[in-house]
C-alpha cells in the first residue's frame, strides 16, 4: 500500500519551527495559478486569431500558451513540499483550461461534426418538447437523452441559446471528470499527490483535450463512469455503510446508461475485468464476489435500457464490431507492416507521437512492476492498465481505422495508465540527488517533469483536431471543423426552411454534416460513382433510385481542392491518401439533364433536385 504524506516541511524547515524566509501570504498560489493559466489562454487566443486572418506565428503563439499552462501546473504537482489544497486546484484549473481552450476554437457556432449530431437532438427535444425525435445523421442519439435533457433544462431556465448552454454543460461535464477522478484515484492510491498526478496525466488522453471537452453525450457520461467504478469500488472494499455506496453505484449507473452507450458498456465491462483480475490475487479474492454483483447489476441496467428504449443499440454497434472482427481477421496475414504517418504529416508530430507512446509505456512498466507491495486494488489496476495500453497500441498500429479506435479506447484506459504511471512519476520526483551548480535544480524533479510535458506534447500532435486543423482559420475542403465554413452553413439553413424534413440526398462529407444536422434532410453516405462521370449514366439514375435520393448538393470547391483526409464522401470509391480534385465537368454535369431544376446556387455550392421529366431521373 502507498504510504505518503500529502506535504512535507520545505527546505529549512523542521516541524513546529516556523521557516527563516518570508513566508507568502494565504492563498498567494491560487492567484499565482490563475494568473499563469490566463497568460496561457491568452497566447492560445492571440494565436487562433492570427490564424483566423492568415497572419504570421500563429502556431508559435499557440504552442507557446500551451506549454506555459501545462510546465507550471506540471511541476508544482511534482514538487514535493505543495500542499494538497494547491494540487486539487490546479489539476481542476488544467482541466478548465482546457475547457477554455477547446471553446476558443469555435467560439460562435458548433463546427464538429459530433457536436453537430448533439446540438440536432437538442433542437429537436426544444422544439417539440418530446424525446426521441428522429434525427437522421445519428439515429442513435435520441435514444439517449441525458445530455440533451440537462442542456434543454439549462436552456428553458435561464434562456442562455442552445449554443451557450452546450459550452458550458460541456466545460461543466469537463471539470466534473477531472474531480471525479481525483476521488477515485485517491480512494485507489490513498495518496492526494498520486492522485494529483493522475488525473493530469488522465488529462493528455488522446481525446481528453478536444474530443471530450466538445458537446457530446460521452463527455457527459464520462464523470458518472468514474464515479460508478469509485463506489463500486468502495462497496467491495469497506464494511461500513455498504447499501449507501451500493445504492450510489445504481444512480451513476442508471445516468451512464441513459446517457451514453458506449460509456454503459465500457462500465459494465470494466467492473467485470477489475473482478475477474481481483481473483488472480490470494489477498484480493474477497473483493472478487463483491465487483461481481456490480457488474452483473450494471449489465441488467443496461440490457434493460437497450432492448425496451434503445434498440437501434445493437445495430448501431454491429457495425465497428464487424469492422474490428475483419481486422483481427486480418492479422493472420500480417507481414510486419505498419500504417504510420507520413508526409505531409510535420516531422514535429512524427517524432512526438511514437515519442509520448514509448514514455509511457517505461511509465507502466516500472509502475507494474513496483505495483507488487501495493493494495490488491492498486495491482489490479496496474495489470489491467498494461493490458489495455498495449491493446490501445497494437490496434493503432495494425486495425483498419486503428486511429479512432484506439483514441476511443484510450479514453477509458486512461483511468488505469493514469495511476500507474504517476506512481512511477511521483517515486522519481521524490527521488533524493544532489543540485548540480550548472542546473540549480534537482534533476529527478526535471527529468519527472520533462518526461510528462513529453507526454503533453505527444497528446496534442495526436489528438483532434489533426496537425492541418490545429489553427484555425485555414478551409480545408472535407476538413471537419476547418471545412465548415459560411457558405456551408447558409445553405444548411436554407434546407432548414424550405425544403421537406427527412428528405433523401447526395453529397460530400461537409454536406452531410450540415445538411443533416441543420437542415433536417436525411444523408445517403455512398453516392457510388455519381461525383465522377462526366454524364448521368444508366448506373448514376439506378443508384439514385435505389437510395430513393430526391436532391443532390455539388460543392463546386471540388473541383480546385483535393480532399485533406483523402476522401471527399464517407464512402469514396476514389479514396486515397493523394488524390486529385475532381474535374469541373462531372460536377456540372446535371445543369446539362432536362428535367432536373438547380434549386439553389451560391456560386460556389449548387443543389439540385432530382424530380421532374425529361431525361431526370424519375422520368427515365
Amino acid at each position: 500500500m502507498t504510504v505518503e504524506a500529502d506535504a512535507v516541511p520545505a527546505v529549512g524547515e523542521t516541524a513546529g519551527v516556523a521557516p527563516t524566509h518570508h513566508a507568502k501570504p494565504p492563498w498567494r498560489w491560487l492567484a499565482d495559478a490563475v494568473l499563469v493559466a490566463a497568460c496561457g489562454v491568452l497566447l492560445i487566443a492571440l494565436g487562433y486569431a492570427r490564424g483566423r486572418t492568415g497572419t504570421e506565428y500563429a502556431a508559435p503563439f499557440f504552442w507557446a500558451g500551451q506549454v506555459l499552462i501545462f510546465t507550471y501546473v506540471c511541476r508544482r504537482v511534482l514538487i514535493t513540499g505543495t500542499s494538497p489544497r494547491e494540487r486539487e486546484f490546479l489539476v481542476l484549473l488544467f482541466a478548465a483550461a482546457q475547457s477554455v481552450i477547446r471553446w476558443l476554437y469555435s467560439p460562435h457556432e458548433f463546427t464538429f461534426s459530433d457536436e453537430l449530431q448533439h446540438f440536432r437532438s437538442l433542437e429537436n427535444v426544444l422544439a417539440t418538447h418530446h424525446l426521441f425525435a428522429p434525427n437522421y445523421n445519428l439515429p442513435i442519439s435520441p435514444r439517449y437523452p441525458g445530455l440533451q435533457n440537462v442542456t434543454a433544462e439549462l436552456v428553458q431556465v435561464t434562456g442562455a441559446g442552445p449554443f451557450l448552454a452546450g459550452t458550458l454543460i460541456a466545460a461543466v461535464s469537463h471539470v466534473l471528470l477531472a474531480a471525479c477522478l481525483l476521488l477515485l484515484f485517491r480512494e485507489v492510491t490513498r495518496s492526494t499527490r498520486i492522485a494529483c498526478i493522475a488525473v493530469l496525466l488522465y488529462l493528455l488522453n488522446p481525446h481528453a483535450s478536444y474530443f471530450d471537452t466538445s458537446f457530446l453525450y460521452e463527455t457527459a457520461a464520462l464523470p458518472f463512469v468514474v464515479l460508478s467504478m469509485l463506489f463500486a469500488i468502495r462497496f467491495a472494499v469497506s464494511a461500513q455503510a455498504r447499501s449507501h455506496h451500493f445504492y450510489a453505484f445504481l444512480a451513476c449507473v442508471a445516468v451512464v446508461t441513459v446517457t451514453h452507450h458506449v460509456s454503459a458498456l465500457v462500465t459494465v465491462v470494466l467492473i467485470g475485468v477489475m473482478a475477474v483480475v481481483t481473483a488472480a490475487f490470494r489477498d484480493g479474492r474477497h473483493l472478487t464476489l463483491p465487483m461481481a454483483g456490480c457488474a452483473a447489476v450494471a449489465g441488467l441496467v443496461v440490457t434493460c435500457w437497450v432492448l425496451a428504449v434503445a434498440p437501434i443499440t445493437l445495430t448501431y454497434l454491429g457495425s465497428p464490431v464487424e469492422m474490428l472482427l475483419q481486422s483481427l481477421h486480418k492479422l493472420t496475414q500480417f507481414r510486419g507492416g505498419i500504417d504510420l504517418p507520413g508526409p505531409p504529416t510535420p516531422a514535429f508530430d512524427r517524432i512526438l507521437a511514437p515519442a509520448g507512446v514509448l514514455v509511457m509505456s517505461a511509465l507502466i512498466a516500472v509502475g507494474v512492476r513496483n505495483s507488487r507491495q501495493h493494495t490488491p486494488i492498486e495491482r489490479t489496476f496496474a495489470w489491467i492498465a498494461l493490458a489495455m495500453y498495449l491493446g490501445a497500441v497494437g490496434m493503432r498500429a495494425v486495425i483498419t481505422n486503428g486511429a479512432e479506435l484506439s483514441g476511443r479506447l484510450l479514453t477509458f484506459a486512461a483511468v488505469f495508465t493514469a495511476v500507474v504511471a504517476a506512481t512511477t512519476l511521483r517515486r522519481l520526483a521524490s527521488a533524493a540527488c544532489t543540485r548540480p551548480k550548472w542546473l540549480g535544480l534537482k534533476t529527478h524533479l526535471a527529468t519527472a517533469t520533462a518526461l510528462s510535458v513529453v507526454l503533453f506534447l505527444s497528446s496534442i500532435v495526436v489528438s483532434m483536431p489533426p496537425w492541418w486543423g490545429r489553427i484555425p482559420g485555414e478551409f480545408h475542403i472535407e476538413g471537419y471543423a476547418s471545412g465548415i465554413d459560411r457558405l456551408g452553413t447558409s445553405r444548411a439553413q436554407w434546407a432548414a426552411e424550405y425544403l421537406r424534413p427527412g428528405s433523401r440526398y447526395f453529397s460530400d462529407l461537409t454536406g452531410l454534416t450540415l445538411l443533416s444536422t441543420i437542415g433536417q434532410l436525411d444523408p445517403v453516405d455512398d453516392p457510388g460513382t455519381l461525383y465522377y462521370t462526366a454524364t448521368l449514366t444508366p448506373e448514376n439514375v439506378a443508384h439514385i433510385k435505389a437510395h430513393s435520393a430526391i436532391y443532390v448538393d455539388v460543392d463546386l470547391r471540388m473541383s480546385r481542392y483535393a480532399p485533406i483526409n483523402g476522401k471527399f464522401f464517407p464512402q469514396d470509391v476514389m479514396s486515397a491518401k493523394s488524390r486529385s480534385p475532381i474535374p469541373i465537368d462531372n460536377l456540372t454535369k446535371f445543369d446539362g439533364v432536362k428535367g432536373l431544376s438547380r434549386i439553389y446556387d451560391s456560386g460556389q455550392v449548387r443543389t439540385y433536385d432530382l424530380r421532374g421529366g425529361g431525361d431526370s431521373p424519375y422520368a427515365r
